[in-house]
């Protein structure tokens, strides 16, 4: 603490403690002490994501950046395997994609049996499916439509309860929207053998990292695929390295069946039914494989509203995981302590996002105070916890191996430009972040409210059945539009006054980020007055200290221009409703 009002002149610091008179306040102390209790914890998450990168980079370095090849499958003797894919009210141009591509898969067609698994309310959707079903089977695929009486368990509870109808050994999980690769198979069911081709029993789960067909979209899309990015090419690359367990994202990776069942199969009692059965079969003594090289295509949200719902579901789910089964994780004898250790960071890590608004509130306090705390200063401390975010940004956007987007080295070095945007929307994301972690921590409402999807790519909006062929040819180099709203607004079609409930929502969101953008308007309204007054500082710490502030402002530009593009897609949103 400096003495006396905040007075923002001469010295070191930029405060001329020869004029103060007064002294800080017990409101001052316990201010300072919290924020800085907060940034600390903060903080401490960002080493946990900082250990990651290490641990990512390391095995990039000790695999020569090769791809895993697995075991030995000799041909004739492929194991019997089923594509299970969960639906619920999609479209055609969605559905289409999906269906399509898991029936072209590379695998001898007797050995492989699609199952779309159909929880949908609209007799459209199931009429559709039907009928691409139908249209597989008479190339000699074995497609099939299943259903059940209710919708009990959703997600979680369609998988249960189809558990019965799983042929062969292995059954790969995909979401309506996910588009399975060509190679899927071949690559995935390797990683289930040894060179000799004996069976590994050890191996519960194969995961394939997500790449995106609508990453161009809008930059609403650009920060949530890096977002993804950094929770793919970097978390789960190190949890698997060093660990050999890490939490199954939901679609996208293959299970042997016997694991699920030693698991306890699917429950529906949390949101994160994936994570739920990760650890369960992680502490059943089974371990996973994260083939960081086997990019899937699907869908990220295009819509702020559906972005918020589907965060906001994830961290809900992700803290209900964590209060069923972190002390079963910590009392089980055979997990490893560093494993322990990594779920409680991993399941706690939204409380980061809590904190972050707690310290985002603190700070007009020490600023106006009597700490004479500056604003540059008040800057660094809520900066730091971000550093490793933005080391984690940067070592998935060179390590990342492309599917569609940023293949060449330019385009990724271009990427750069939205780890602003990625930091940003993290400030902006902490109210219902927040919320949701509280939620989490406090409910049990374990309600699945599916994300609305388009099946809309970068290459083509009006055309989403040929975005399969298209993806190949995306222009990395081209302009990203600044919105592009999606063209389905709603959450869930079985909410109660939907419309209504989506302008309110709305409303408190344009109030949310209003507030967002008032703050970092008076935050590059303070560092403008430090510049101008550090402009008359001659020693070497307030130049650095200058700076430091010119090149902080282009990035408060940026991310109050990113607030204004967030607000108007949202008041699109609004008009549309």
């Amino acid at each position: 603490f400096h003495k006396g009002p905040p007075t923002r002149s001469t010295t070191m610091l930029g405060f001329d403690e020869s004029t103060t008179t007064e002294t800080p306040s017990w409101i001052d102390l316990v201010a300072w002490l919290s924020f800085i209790t907060v940034i600390s914890i903060q903080t401490l998450y960002g080493l946990v994501k900082f250990l990651n990168v290490i641990r990512s980079l390391d095995y990039v370095v000790k695999t020569k950046n090769q791809p895993e090849k697995g075991g030995k499958i000799v041909e004739g003797s492929e194991p019997v395997v089923t594509i299970q894919i969960c639906a619920y009210n999609e479209t055609k141009s969605v559905l289409e994609a999906t269906i399509d591509a898991a029936c072209q898969v590379k695998w001898p067609q007797d050995k492989l049996f699609i199952q779309v698994l159909d929880d949908s309310t609209d007799p459209k959707t199931s009429q559709i499916i039907e009928s691409l079903a139908a249209s597989w089977r008479r190339k000699n695929v074995s497609c099939n439509r299943y259903s059940r009486p209710d919708r009990k368990g959703y997600k979680a509870g369609s998988l249960q309860y189809h558990t019965n109808k799983i042929k062969g050994d292995f059954v790969a999980i995909f979401d309506a929207d996910h588009r399975c690769a060509p190679q899927f198979l071949q690559r995935t069911v390797r990683q289930f053998f040894h060179s000799d081709g004996t069976d590994k029993p050890e191996i519960g789960l194969v995961q394939t990292p997500w790449a995106f067909y609508n990453t161009h979209q809008s930059l609403l899309t650009e920060h949530d695929a890096l977002s993804l990015d950094v929770s793919h090419a970097v978390d789960q690359v190190a949890r698997y390295h060093a660990l050999g367990g890490f939490g199954f994202n939901g679609t996208g990776g293959i299970w042997r069946t016997k694991a699920i069942q030693d698991a306890g199969g699917w429950s529906g009692d949390t949101l994160s039914e994936d994570l739920d059965i990760s650890y369960s079969a992680y502490m059943a003594g089974y371990r996973f494989v994260y083939l960081r090289d086997v990019p899937q295509m699907l869908e990220i949200p295009s819509n702020y509203m559906a972005l918020k719902e589907q965060k906001r579901r994830w961290i809900r789910g992700v803290l209900q995981v964590c209060r069923k089964l972190l002390i079963p994780i910590w009392s089980a004898p055979n997990v490893p302590r560093k494993f322990k250790m990594e779920a409680f960071f991993y399941m706690t890590f939204s409380a980061w996002f809590l904190l972050g608004f707690m310290s985002l509130t603190i700070v007009p306090i020490l600023y106006y105070g009597k700490g004479g705390f500056s604003a540059s200063q008040l800057m660094s401390y809520l900066l730091v916890p971000y550093v490793p975010i933005s080391m984690a940004a940067v070592v998935a956007i060179y390590t990342k191996v492309a599917a569609a987007h940023y293949k060449t080295f330019c385009s990724r070095t271009y990427r750069l430009i939205f780890i602003p945007v990625l930091v940003v929307f993290y400030f902006g994301a902490s109210v219902f972040s927040g919320t949701a972690f509280l939620e989490g921590l406090l409910s049990n409402d374990a309600t699945f409210h599916s994300t609305p999807k388009t099946g809309v790519s970068d290459e083509s909006k009006d055309n989403a059945n040929n975005d399969s062929k298209d993806e190949a040819n995306v222009d990395d180099e081209r302009t990203t539009p600044l919105l592009s709203p999606s063209s389905s607004d709603e959450i869930d079609e079985k909410t109660p006054n939907k419309v209504q409930s989506s302008i309110l929502a709305s409303l408190y969101d344009m109030g949310l980020i209003s507030s967002g953008l008032a703050i970092a308007a008076a935050l590059i309204s303070m560092m403008l007055q430090e510049t101008m007054e550090l402009l008359a500082v001659e020693n070497q710490i307030g130049k650095i200290i200058l700076l430091w502030l010119m090149g902080s402002l282009p990035i408060s530009g940026l991310c109050l221009c990113h607030g204004v593009a967030l607000w108007g897609a949202i008041l699109n949103s609004f008009k549309k409703q």
